[in-house]
């Protein structure tokens, strides 16, 4: 069956391509690395990845997202956060706990203090400041429709984005 692939302008967004009978194609743009993905009947849904891309770890993580040719919205962290209604849904799904959220390794995190703020702060606290800077943000993040991966952890990626 000939995939039909979509053509776009917008170097930020993966899109969907026209649909052939129950198959879906997911593309980036030339000069970006193009995935290819056939889905089931119900469509492929990529998963929402969320990087910065000078972060080594990041580029890391997209290598294996393209080697394993797996679809995914690419989305940078700090020029677009997640907002506080993203953050709440991620954390309540992940099961994790809201610390885990927070780049502890980063400058934003100790210029501020939070190794010893953080275990009196409220979550909704937390949440806001988590939405107000990317930066705060561990990553990568990668979010499905029933999972989120915080951090690169190639053994928890792999059992879960390839099963």
């Amino acid at each position: 069956m000939p995939l039909r692939p979509h053509t776009t302008t917008d170097c930020n967004r993966i899109t969907p391509a026209t649909p052939v009978a129950g198959v879906s194609v997911w593309l980036t743009l030339p000069g970006k690395p193009g995935i290819i993905k056939q889905s089931t009947e119900r469509g492929v849904i990529p998963v929402l990845f969320l990087l910065y891309p000078p972060c080594s770890t990041c580029q890391k993580a997209k290598r294996w997202l393209d080697d394993h040719g797996i679809a995914y919205e690419a989305r940078h962290i700090k020029e677009e956060n997640p907002t506080r209604q993203e953050l709440e849904a991620w954390y309540t799904r992940s099961n994790l706990p809201l610390k885990r959220f927070f780049n502890t390794s980063g400058l934003a995190y100790k210029s501020l203090g939070l190794k010893d703020k953080l275990p009196t702060m409220s979550e909704a606290e937390q949440l806001d400041l988590l939405a107000a800077d990317g930066m705060l943000v561990k990553r990568p993040l990668v979010i499905g429709e029933d999972f989120v991966l915080v951090g690169f952890k190639p053994a928890e990626w792999e059992q879960t984005l390839l099963k």
